[in-house]
């Protein structure tokens, strides 16, 4: 398992740094290929047919096809993403000593079907 940063997440929110953790499982961790998954890789103009006024697809089998003949790569997902609030001051290191500790009890939890979190929880 491991984690990362995702940046859209980060902001200041009260006073403090609010930053998005997102927990990824690796090959051989419990129900890995839940989200290690095949997507579509999406042009970035999209959809290239015909489409209604307001942007939808006017054929929906025209359009299914077009999708399902898109290029596909492998992707692992997050199995959770979890906010954690740290002093304005804390270090890169402080950051990572949240990440580390609350990555196994999230893991545990995904392992035995729960989904995980705490709510509104301060760490």
């Amino acid at each position: 398992m491991r984690w990362e940063i995702e940046p859209t997440g980060c902001c200041e929110h009260k006073g403090q740094r609010q930053i998005r953790l997102c927990f990824y499982l690796e090959p051989g961790d419990a129900r890995y290929k839940e989200h290690h998954v095949d997507c579509p890789v999406i042009p970035k103009d999209g959809y290239p047919g015909s489409k209604n006024s307001d942007g939808s697809p006017r054929s929906e089998k025209k359009h299914k096809q077009w999708h399902n003949a898109l290029p596909k790569k492998w992707q692992t997902n997050p199995f959770h993403n979890h906010f954690i609030y740290v002093a304005l001051d804390a270090t890169d290191e402080d950051i990572a000593k949240q990440a580390e500790a609350l990555l196994p009890q999230f893991y545990r939890q995904w392992q035995h079907g729960v989904t995980p979190g705490v709510k509104n929880g301060r760490h």
